[in-house]
């Protein structure tokens, strides 16, 4: 379909956040010919500045205080909305701020809602495998017992600044690389530049939706990310002698109970290990390898960045 059959407007909502600026700005540079609205809170306008001058549009109005018929009224020429809130910190009203959204777009009339669900895919996890998990399994039950607002589900597999992180699916101690899981369990990682322009080349299309898109930068062994986080290059590389150590700690089920045995602990949601083991069990969804789709979508067109290009 030719751009001048595709929506003209689009709302990010989340625009001064990492993957929301990003977003913001990948539809600035390939829809120049849609408007790209931005909601902002009252006194947070320098932080998307830099967009503004690049022809962004803010929308001044604040989730946590608008009801739902004030935000339908923001949404009123809005036709897309794509919504970058994430909770990983424990902060939960992201997620019920987006099921607000969604009801505002219905009222509005919106024609196709984003939400927030860049990540792994979800109909792949069930209920119980991860706090953040159950929240966002929600949404998308939400967004399939309506029928007035269009979706599109983005899923990317992990970032890449968590998947080469060396402290997130691996810990490193001394020269022993400890591990939960298989070291021949594939996973699959994004760059965040390439989860916004891809999005922002699919989302005006009417034609793209109610679907789920399953995208990846690039697939590897949990292996070939050890030597690439912590040598620079992937175990398949003949062009390096250095050979890791490796120590399992146990299965992936073994790590998930661990995780659960933690918040189980009294008064956990009230600290900040709270938030870090939330975030955990995603490194657990993505080590255990069951989110991990049979197929995706050939983005090739886009040269995705690589995680050797990632890290250099």
């Amino acid at each position: 379909m030719s751009q001048s059959h595709n929506y003209s407007s689009v709302l990010i909502v989340g625009a001064s956040g990492d993957l929301g600026k990003r977003l913001a700005n990948a539809f600035l540079k390939h829809s120049p010919n849609a408007k790209t609205f931005i909601l902002v809170r009252k006194g947070s306008e320098h932080k998307i500045e830099d967009l503004k001058n690049k022809g962004a549009v803010p929308i001044e109005g604040d989730l946590n205080n608008l009801s739902i018929e004030e935000l339908a009224t923001l949404l009123t020429d809005i036709q897309v909305v794509v919504c970058s809130l994430f909770g990983l910190a424990g902060d939960f009203t992201v997620f019920d701020n987006q099921l607000k959204l969604l009801e505002a777009a219905r009222i509005a009339k919106v024609k196709k809602f984003i939400p927030a669900m860049f990540g792994f895919n979800y109909d792949l996890l069930d209920i119980g495998d991860s706090v953040i998990v159950d929240k966002k399994k929600k949404i998308l039950e939400a967004l399939r017992n309506q029928n007035e607002v269009d979706y599109l589900i983005i899923n990317n597999g992990l970032f890449y600044n968590y998947a080469l992180d060396p402290n997130y699916l691996f810990k490193k101690e001394d020269n022993l690389i400890k591990y939960y899981g298989d070291l021949n369990t594939q996973v699959h990682a994004t760059a965040p530049d390439d989860i916004a322009t891809y999005t922002a080349q699919v989302a005006l299309n009417p034609e793209t939706k109610n679907t789920v898109l399953n995208i990846t930068g690039e697939l590897k062994t949990m292996r070939e990310l050890a030597h690439l986080i912590y040598i620079g290059v992937s175990d398949s590389d003949d062009n390096h002698n250095k050979n890791l150590k490796f120590e399992q700690l146990g299965s992936a089920n073994d790590f998930k109970r661990h995780l659960y045995e933690k918040l189980e602990q009294k008064n956990i949601t009230e600290t900040e290990e709270y938030g870090n083991v939330l975030v955990a069990q995603f490194a657990w969804v993505a080590i255990s390898g069951k989110a991990l789709p049979s197929k995706f979508e050939d983005i090739s067109s886009m040269n995705p960045l690589s995680m050797e290009e990632y890290i250099r």
